[in-house]
């Protein structure tokens, strides 16, 4: 062709003659040079879209024509008119109209070694005969690829998938439906990326249009019902795809020019609705119909679009190779326990996942010669080499090198003698950051790294089951979970090494050491009976008497060692000379050797040294040598060498090159929930120091980003290091130098010491964010292509109000103007909720009014000052319904207190949690639910997805819409039985989970059942997505709790909607061990469903063939006959289970 690319004749499959209307068109083989494809590419067309010129782009080369004006269509993925003259692939006709099919024309230039096939799919509305919806789409293209990747070796292929416009959603419908049931799981594996273009995740306002047409025209309007701005099916869709595939490789296009549609100009997709949260969003030149084609491979437009493919593809191979191994490492389905999905181990491993080991390389590796005091100990050696549980605590000053020798005993493996029998697990708290100052983030992190042994894992996934992504936060759960691994014989021995424990908070701490208290007490009397049990503690901490209290019961154990390093300071000094020897000789600046040795010298004389004074101290000498030249500028430096950590401080701070910028910086590191980057403390300090009159984020100097480091240290010198491209403190002891204590010294010479307060910092961090988040052009920037460039957006949005209400009372009085204008959702400056709740949640949150916003972030004064203006306290709006609902949600007795005596309704209905009360019932409020109850609130109000207060309660800490998230226990049975000594009916009626009782089923919550049933909940009530209590709790696979029921008199074979009967509940799960406690109990085998046929007919449409074998052998009627699917040998073969159908038939099952 003229364009200069080839038409890949020999590999193209298909023509634009022999195209399908429906199913797969396959353009390129991928069969490059002999080799089999190494990925697939799969284009999704739009809503009505014609399978070929969807993709095509024409255009004139003789003259150029009138265009005709498009049809009134209104539709998300409407397309030009085809042209008359049909032509050749890559060809003219007479008139001179050439057709361009990138797909087939030069993408496989770019990829050879891709399969490149568009899916097409009947969706023209305007068609009497078309009837689908979002799920049948997905279903149908699921289907299609699978028997298109028929092969072990094709099913693990990797797939990038492109779609346009309502493509794109039904690809997220597709691999949503994929995570449920063993047939299609194999595609989440696959996944290897997703080219969105023009894809409306939010809606588009013009489907109303499509939706009036189609009602007048008498045409079924489900899709276009389903496509209309923020419509529930889009938000079932997003909310799940979000859930399952957050991490996935995703980059979104949109147009940024509107299209002619009769004689209108409208937008279909715009910016908001074609993004998605977390992911990149680039723009394209063009309008909606644009978007899925191009002139040629040097097409503006092309040219942003093909690296993004060209990478996903190229780095496929790699990346779903590794998935499968981690896969079958994590999840093989010989560890599982039966009713657990396949996906759960990826998903729990993401969910305990944190940076523990950058937290470990940001410690100095240390000295040769050094740590020779511990590493030749008795205790030590005694500890390491013992066969039975055991507990170290290593204890000594600041800065005496306490984590170096923790990262030395782990990068050196040296707390285990036996290697490959061995698991070293480690943690280094770090006061003052987010998610290192927990028992949780330790015991989460320590899971983390015990799960590279793949036959643990089981045992934290029923704890995973219940709890969801929440485990990571549920401490004794983790630390139940821990011990079961230990206790397995084939977990070998478990060292786990803690570095800086008095970095711990202080509960968290009480609560860790409390633990090991009972485990290590109780084991001195069990080891015998499980020798194999070894659970090993290394734990360093500075010697707080405090600490020492709480240790002394450990010590008081015969197996548990303390080794003090302060007992060891001789040794220690002796090996801080080594240091200086190995220093010292490398100091710059032109000293000879006589002066480096008097230096040397001095160093070693110098009383209390510690590592981190040396290390300093060196610094001190090393930025300043051209103050050293003379013989008298030595013996100066020499006798005013600092003693003491405090003076290094000051003299370090004392060389700033501005210390205004610089205590802005120490607060903003101070008060940081977590470390930030440099490009948020760029953009931090630059708002903090700019002019007053600059009001807009583009108005900004930044710093040039290359030398903003220098810039830091400049500022700062040591005292701040940058680490990953994060700013942190040197050290522990520098965080406590800055902040002002009792014993902070005020002398004239200390101008650092003390010098700031922790609420000061937070006010410094509330005024940028206050005033970055009131800039009126953040908004617009963030949702243009410029995003990358709001570098403090997702801080400040997610942090505004932590740093707002915990700065002094008086700051907080002087920005309130700021903070009330981000409580007003329709300003720009509302934006910050967008990012704080996500794409998904903030579609919920459409409507919220000032005060609710005030309160669910309990901002009480903000929430007075609303009410003083006459706002209406009972408005509706938002995702908690109105202002009680809010606060009641966010546990401010408060501001509910202050909302009952303004008059607020204690029982008005609406909301996502029906009233007040059953907000607070859901979170688990004790204190707010009976301040509630004492104003009047209704325990059976109905209303909500939980129906009634007591529902919620015993769903509690249940994620809405996610029945795999399970709740906290912690006071979660208090809850209960405080309604139901208020009256509360233990059998009403409702919400989505039916009644209290099948709540507490579903979830698996054994104490709250129990507690329902003593108080005569009714075992067989029927109602809910499960029917009754036995069916919600055997489609969940809690063993317990059927027991419970089946002991309470709950009939196994009670009959339902959803399912006819447990056994069948049961059965598409695939939960072997249910399943044989239902049959011992005398589930029938044969019980007929009209919509499932039978168990038999699901499990063998599951793919379980354990379960299925269990069923035959139980008596199964393998030719029954009913369902979807007709017999059971049919649903194994619509399943595409052929060794189920091979089982079947020597069963004796026939056709």
């Amino acid at each position: 062709m003229s364009q200069g690319y080839t038409t890949h004749a020999a590999a193209r499959v298909c023509s634009k003659d022999t195209v399908k209307a429906a199913g797969l068109n396959i353009w390129a083989s991928g069969e490059h040079s002999g080799s089999e494809p190494t990925v697939d590419i799969i284009a999704v067309q739009g809503l009505g879209a014609d399978p070929y010129y969807t993709w095509v782009r024409t255009h004139n080369t003789v003259e150029e024509r009138p265009t005709k004006r498009r049809r009134l269509n209104f539709l998300p993925g409407h397309q030009e008119n085809a042209p008359v003259d049909r032509v050749p692939n890559g060809a003219q006709t007479a008139s001179g109209t050439a057709e361009v099919m990138w797909l087939r024309d030069f993408l496989p230039d770019v990829i050879p070694n891709a399969r490149i096939a568009t899916y097409s799919y009947e969706s023209d509305w305007r068609k009497a005969d078309v009837k689908t919806n979002l799920r049948k789409c997905g279903e149908q293209l699921l289907n299609v690829l699978h028997q298109s990747r028929s092969t072990e070796k094709e099913a693990r292929r990797p797939l990038v998938f492109i779609g346009h416009s309502l493509g794109g959603l039904i690809i997220k419908q597709a691999l949503v439906l994929a995570d449920h049931g063993d047939t299609f799981r194999h595609f989440r594996l696959s996944m290897a990326g997703i080219i969105f273009l023009g894809t409306p995740h939010q809606g588009s306002d013009a489907a109303v249009y499509g939706v009036w047409l189609a009602q007048v025209a008498g045409r079924d309007k489900t899709l276009l019902e389903s496509l209309r701005r923020n419509s529930p099916a889009l938000y079932d869709i997003a909310r799940d795809f979000e859930a399952s595939h957050s991490n996935a490789d995703i980059v979104c296009f949109y147009e940024d020019k509107d299209a002619s549609y009769g004689p209108l100009r409208i937008q279909l997709v715009d910016h908001q609705s074609a993004s998605l949260h977390g992911k990149r969003a680039i723009y394209l030149s063009t309008n909606h119909s644009g978007l899925n084609k191009f002139h040629g491979p040097e097409d503006e437009n092309f040219l942003l679009v093909r690296p993004e493919i060209e990478r996903m593809a190229r780095t496929a191979p790699q990346r779903i190779e590794e998935r499968y191994r981690s896969h079958t490492r994590g999840t093989g389905k010989a560890q599982r326990p039966g009713g657990l999905r396949d996906d759960q181990g990826p998903k729990l491993l993401e969910a305990l996942a944190s940076d523990y080991k950058s937290d470990k390389d940001l410690v100095s590796t240390r000295v040769p010669g050094t740590c020779e005091w511990f590493f030749k100990d008795d205790r030590f050696l005694e500890w390491r080499d013992s066969n039975v549980s055991r507990l170290l605590w290593v204890s000594a000053g600041p800065g005496c090198g306490k984590s170096v020798l923790a990262r030395a005993l782990i990068d050196e493996r040296r707390v285990c003698t036996n290697i490959i029998a061995s698991n070293v697990c480690y943690f280094f708290f770090k006061d003052g950051q987010e998610q290192h100052t927990r028992g949780a983030d330790a015991l989460s992190a320590l899971l983390h790294q015990l799960f590279e042994n793949p036959t643990l894992i089981t045992h934290a996934l029923p704890s995973f089951g219940r709890y969801g992504e929440k485990l990571r936060d549920e401490f004794s759960e983790l630390w139940e979970i821990l011990v079961k691994c230990a206790q397995d014989s084939k977990a070998g021995e478990i060292i786990c090494i803690l570095d800086a424990l008095d970095e711990c908070e202080e509960n968290a701490r009480n609560q860790l050491l409390e633990k090991l208290t009972r485990f290590f007490t109780f084991q001195q009397g069990v080891t015998f009976q499980n020798p194999s049990l070894k659970l090993k503690f290394l734990i360093t901490s500075r010697p707080y008497d405090d600490l020492e209290q709480k240790f002394q019961r450990l010590l008081d154990v015969s197996t548990n060692m303390r080794l003090d390093g302060d007992e060891k300071s001789q040794q220690i000094g002796q090996e801080i000379n080594l240091v200086i020897d190995a220093k010292v000789p490398h100091i710059t600046g032109g000293f000879d050797d006589k002066n480096r040795k008097r230096i040397s010298d001095r160093l070693k004389e110098m009383d209390n040294r510690t590592y981190l004074w040396l290390f300093l101290t060196i610094d001190i000498i090393e930025k300043s040598p051209s103050r050293f030249r003379r013989n008298s500028d030595i013996d100066s430096l020499l006798s005013s060498l600092p003693s003491e950590i405090s003076d290094v401080y000051e003299r370090i701070l004392s060389r700033s090159g501005d210390e205004d910028k610089a205590r802005i910086l120490f607060d903003l590191i101070l008060a940081a929930r977590w470390p930030l980057s440099l490009e948020e403390a760029n953009m931090a300090l630059t708002i903090a120091t700019r002019d007053e009159s600059c009001k807009s984020q583009r108005a900004l100097e930044l710093w040039p980003l290359k030398s903003f480091t220098s810039t830091v240290q400049n500022m700062c010198g040591l005292f701040v290091s940058v680490h990953d491209g994060k700013l942190f403190l040197i050290h522990q002891t520098a965080r406590e130098f800055l902040i002002k204590t009792s014993k902070s010294a005020s002398t004239h010479s200390h101008k650092w010491n003390g010098c700031l307060d922790m609420a000061g910092a937070h006010g410094t961090m509330s005024r940028i964010c206050l005033d970055y988040l009131n800039f009126q052009d953040v908004a617009s920037i963030h949702q243009s292509h410029e995003k990358s460039q709001c570098y403090l957006l997702n801080y400040a949005a997610n942090n505004w109000v932590l740093h707002y209400t915990s700065q002094h009372a008086e700051l907080a009085k002087d920005s309130q103007k700021a903070a009330e204008m981000l409580c007003s959702p329709s300003l720009p400056q509302g934006y910050w909720l967008h990012i704080h709740y996500g794409v998904i949640r903030y579609i919920k949150s459409a409507g919220w009014t000032k005060l609710g916003i005030a309160c669910v972030f309990g901002l009480a004064n903000l929430a007075e000052e609303f009410l003083n203006e006459g706002a209406d306290i009972n408005a509706q709006g938002g995702l908690y319904g109105n202002a009680l609902q809010a606060a009641s949600f966010s546990n401010n007795d408060q501001i509910i207190r202050m909302l009952l005596d303004q008059g607020a309704d204690v029982n008005v209905q609406g909301g996502g949690y029906g009233n007040a009360l059953q907000a607070a019932s859901f979170e688990g409020h004790e204190k707010v639910m009976q301040i509630l109850l004492d104003q009047g609130a209704d325990v059976n109000a109905q209303g909500g997805p939980y129906g009634n207060a007591l529902q919620a309660a015993s769903a509690q800490g249940g994620d809405y819409g996610n029945a795999l998230q399970a709740a906290s226990a912690q006071g979660h049975e208090k809850v209960v039985q405080m309604l139901l000594d208020q009256g509360a009916d233990v059998n009403a009626q409702g919400g989505d989970y039916g009644n209290a009782l099948q709540a507490a089923s579903f979830e698996g919550h054994e104490k709250v059942m129990q507690i329902l049933l003593d108080q005569g909940a009714d075992v067989n009530a029927q109602g809910g997505p499960y029917d009754n209590a036995l069916q919600a709790a055997s489609a969940q696979g809690h063993k317990k709790v059927m027991q419970m029921l089946l002991d309470q008199g709950a009939d196994v074979n009670a009959q339902g909607e959803h399912f006819r009967n447990a056994l069948q509940a049961a059965s598409e799960e695939g939960n072997d061990q249910i399943i044989r406690m239902l049959l011992d109990q005398g589930a029938d085998v044969n019980a007929q469903d009209e919509d499932y046929g039978n168990a038999l007919q699901v499990a063998s449409f599951e793919g379980h063939e354990k379960v299925v074998q269990m069923l035959i052998d139980q008596g199964a009627d393998v030719n029954a006959q009913g369902g979807d699917y007709g017999n059971a040998l049919q649903a194994a073969s619509a399943g595409g289970h052929d060794h189920i159908v091979q089982m079947l038939q020597k069963a004796g099952a026939s056709a």
